[in-house]
């Protein structure tokens, strides 16, 4: 049996983590040139772990230790891989 590419816009690791009591979506295994395969999150997220520049918990510094970078939310779940990868190397 032939399945259909599941992920037909190459959207590799798009996936929920659970903060807070809230969801958040973070891509991983997305390729930044130079720097290799990444897990990238919403600043939704970044925004929740840290309050007034400190971090809301040590559970919240734990997450975002994995975090390479964070981005605008929609670009989470809409970007592709190339283009996602190639819009954070134009910001870094």
């Amino acid at each position: 049996m032939v399945r259909a590419n599941p992920n037909p816009r190459n959207m590799s690791g798009l996936e929920n983590i659970s903060f807070d009591g809230r969801l958040f979506p973070i891509r991983k295994d997305v390729f930044i040139s130079g720097y290799g395969f990444r897990t990238i999150a919403g600043e939704n997220l970044e925004k929740t772990l840290l309050k007034d520049g400190e971090y809301v918990s040590e559970k919240a510094r734990e997450l975002d230790e994995k975090i390479f970078f964070y981005v605008k939310d929609s670009w989470v779940a809409t970007l592709d891989d190339r283009d996602l990868g190639s819009r954070i190397l134009h910001l870094l």
